[in-house]
């Protein structure tokens, strides 16, 4: 690998203030005319905080059988809509565009199952720009052979042969590139917004499909068959080297020291805690900021019975660094996150901010790792009160909602707002513009919400903070 610079240059901390109505109105524009109904302005101060959906009666587990909805799904409802309509023949005055998205090919990378891998690729203008690095979910799969008969949701797209994305259904060609991408798609994720609100619209941006079912994290160069019978199903988990490549063209051409936000949804989420050394080896200005990628220490869940073995298979095992000392930093990725954040709170490397970004009672994660949505809450507490690094931030609203940073402006969304009246993008990108620790958010937490401890695991009841 080329020789990476070694020392830290502070750049001076970039505007936080993100507040440019991003709601139906300005999607009316933009289509030509949307229905009256659905074209309320979105208001320019914050608006009043979501009510938080209630954790799942009892302790109980969320129902497995509800499907799982990919965290870009806006991008295909406000794609539809503009192929439905049209684009109008002049784009309205304070429209935010991205600029033109490519594809870029990998040489060498594949998707689980042999497709070709290539990431999507949104150049700045800017000398000595920074880079946005997004890493896309669409869960994992973590069980071998089929799903047993009648299985169906999140359930059934545990098992590897019935998981779904091992080709990308959204962060593809037809969503990612030409004309409609620079309009869809910073109104969808706003931080690949041009805009001039955007503290990072000067980045070039930087955009990973996800295809391998294995949450970036593995390194498989031979297939493995999860068909039990004499046909063969034949994987290859190489979401790690995918990286790898997709790191080493960005390297060869941005090589100098500068500014790196590294973030991921869902399990991209994952697999950005799990890649940050990487990233970090090759800009030592690099930040980390997961969303919704997050799995706490609960001793039963099912990443703590299968995680090491399904890691073994994956080659995910070679990821951990020496740093990290806990048993279970392969199947806790909130252990790996602090544990980055402890090595690089000043001593022994230099200083980068860190965020956790995690709803209380995520009903998605929940729903993946077998567990119930109190236990998944006091995880959270359990590992804060275990390890919390100065530098590391966190925003926890009350809520099962699964992914901040993607938003659907068809449905009226507008970035969330926590019960505190904090709105997550303005925290998220303080946290990511951080270039000292002064500059760092506080910690946004809201009252955490109630559980009844009946249902926990005893390894939880009086361990939790």
């Amino acid at each position: 690998m080329p020789r990476v610079p070694s020392r830290l240059e502070v750049r001076p901390a970039r505007r936080a203030g993100f507040r440019r109505p991003i709601g139906a109105l300005l999607l009316a524009a933009a289509l030509g005319a949307l229905a009256a109904g659905a074209a309320a302005a979105a208001p320019l101060a914050p608006e009043a905080p979501p009510a938080a959906s209630p954790p799942a009666p009892g302790g109980q587990a969320p129902d497995l059988a509800e499907a799982p909805a990919h965290p870009l799904a806006p991008l295909a409802e406000l794609a539809a809509e503009v192929e439905r309509r049209g684009l109008p023949a002049a784009l309205p005055d304070g429209l935010a565009q991205s600029g033109t998205w490519r594809s870029v090919a990998v040489e060498g990378a594949t998707c689980g199952r042999g497709a070709p891998y290539t990431f999507y690729l949104n150049e700045s203008a800017a000398a000595n720009a920074g880079i946005v690095i997004l890493l896309d979910g669409g869960g994992a799969c973590l069980k071998e052979g089929p799903a047993p008969a009648g299985t169906t949701g999140i359930a059934r797209s545990l098992h590897c042969m019935d998981f779904e994305n091992f080709e990308d259904p959204l962060m593809n060609d037809s969503l990612f590139t030409g004309l409609l991408a620079s309009i869809i798609v910073p109104q969808v994720l706003p931080i690949f917004s041009r805009g001039p609100e955007n503290p990072l619209r000067d980045d070039h941006f930087v955009a990973l499909p996800y295809c391998t079912g294995d949450v970036f994290a593995g390194t498989m160069r031979q297939a493995y068959d999860y068909d039990p019978s004499e046909a063969r199903f034949d994987v290859v988990h190489r979401g790690h080297l995918n990286v790898l490549g997709v790191l080493a063209w960005l390297y060869r051409n941005y090589p100098e020291d500068r500014p790196v936000l590294l973030t991921g949804l869902s399990a991209g989420g994952f697999g950005a805690i799990y890649n940050f050394p990487d990233v970090i080896e090759r800009w030592p200005r690099s930040t980390l900021l997961p969303d919704s990628g997050i799995a706490p220490p609960i001793d039963d869940s099912l990443l703590a019975r299968e995680g090491a073995r399904v890691a073994a298979r994956w080659g995910a095992d070679t990821l951990i660094p020496y740093y990290c000392k806990a048993a279970d930093c392969l199947s806790s990725s909130y252990r790996l996150l602090a544990a980055h954040a402890a090595q690089y709170d000043g001593s022994p490397a230099d200083w980068r901010p860190f965020g956790l970004l995690q709803g209380q009672q995520d009903g998605t994660l929940t729903a993946y790792l077998e567990t119930t949505a109190c236990s998944y809450q006091q995880g959270l507490r359990r590992g804060r009160g275990e390890a919390r690094p100065e530098n590391l931030r966190a925003y926890l609203p009350a809520t099962d909602k699964h992914v901040f940073s993607a938003i659907n402006p068809l449905a009226g969304e507008t970035p969330f707002v926590s019960r505190r009246g904090l709105r997550f993008l303005d925290w998220f990108m303080q946290l990511a513009s951080a270039a000292a620790p002064s500059d760092l958010p506080a910690d946004a937490i809201d009252p955490w919400l109630p559980c009844n401890p009946t249902f926990l695991p005893l390894g939880l009841v009086g361990g939790a903070r």
